[in-house]
């Protein structure tokens, strides 16, 4: 099922987008439909699964997979706002770094090089 971008505005303007997914726990065609406007701006959307070969009645993934497929976290955990991905260009804190492993700090030392002075 491809969709152009053109398609895609017009579904969203509509209020009636239909997509397939492809992933590890949501796969098979939806459709997002939008409800009732409470709020100037604010529209609310309903996922709705439709009734295909990956259609399981009865099914709550929600209730199933407590967890985030790419980082393994709960939602408590998402939601304390700490990030589960480390980022090589921010610094650590040394006290954070000590709790996280669990031992003392060891200061790195770098290869010797030939001729090389401290």
């Amino acid at each position: 099922m491809a969709h152009t971008d053109e398609g895609l505005r017009r579904g969203y303007e509509k209020g009636d987008l239909k997509f397939v997914l492809d992933g590890k726990r949501l796969k098979g065609s939806w459709v997002l439909v939008r409800m009732r406007r409470d709020r100037p701006g604010k529209p609310q959307w309903l996922l709705i699964k439709h009734r295909d070969q990956h259609a399981a009645p009865g099914s709550d993934v929600t209730a199933e997979h407590q967890t985030s497929v790419s980082t393994g976290r709960t939602m408590e955990e998402i939601a304390s706002g700490k990030s589960g991905v480390w980022h090589s260009n921010r610094p650590v804190e040394k006290k954070v770094a000590n709790v996280l492993q669990g031992a003392k700090t060891t200061r790195a030392r770098s290869p010797k090089k030939a001729g090389a002075r401290r």
